[in-house]
């Protein structure tokens, strides 16, 4: 068995509809399934992998995250762009070494969860073009974000709670 793997890159494998089961790849660290078009569902094993830092679902037919994700300890950087997640589970507040939260055309993503506030490790958040038109006030609580992007997406007001951003040197609306 593959226990040593760090790097298990599956982009571009156009035909793939759901993940093997990856329980064995106790070390795998990075994840990229980006451009598998064809992609609707992940094994339940990723979401049990303790040493996944980064997953890459871009460009995939994943339309829901389970409540699971939120047991990910590692995980730093969830890259989930262009696929169509409609929604967030409230346990990515859980992730409390994630950095980086893509989520750039999500066309189907209509809203945040509070929980988001609690990600005290995020760095990066992008919500372009999405259907978002709010964001919670509980964004005001991520110390450490310095970017936020919301280009595209439909947000009508910004909560007043983005003053509270003290280390937010970029936001693209």
């Amino acid at each position: 068995m593959a226990t040593e793997l760090k790097v298990l890159d599956l982009s571009y494998c156009g035909n793939l509809r759901r993940t093997p089961d990856l329980s064995a790849f106790k070390s795998l660290e990075i994840l990229n399934l980006d451009h598998c078009w064809r992609l609707k569902e992940i094994h339940p094993s990723v979401y049990y992998i303790k040493t996944l830092v980064h997953l890459n679902i871009c460009d995939t037919y994943i339309k829901d995250l389970p409540k699971v994700i939120g047991s990910m300890e590692a995980l730093e950087t969830l890259h989930a762009g262009n696929c169509l997640l409609y929604r967030l589970p409230d346990s990515i507040g859980n992730l409390a070494c994630l950095s980086e939260l893509h989520m750039d055309s999500c066309i189907l993503l209509r809203e945040i969860p509070d929980s988001i506030g609690k990600l005290q490790s995020l760095v990066k958040l992008d919500l372009s073009w999405t259907l978002i038109t709010k964001l919670p006030e509980s964004i005001g609580n991520l110390q450490n974000l310095r970017k936020l992007n919301i280009r595209g997406a439909p947000v009508t007001e910004l909560p007043s709670a983005i003053g509270m951003l003290a280390k937010l040197y970029r936001l693209d609306a």
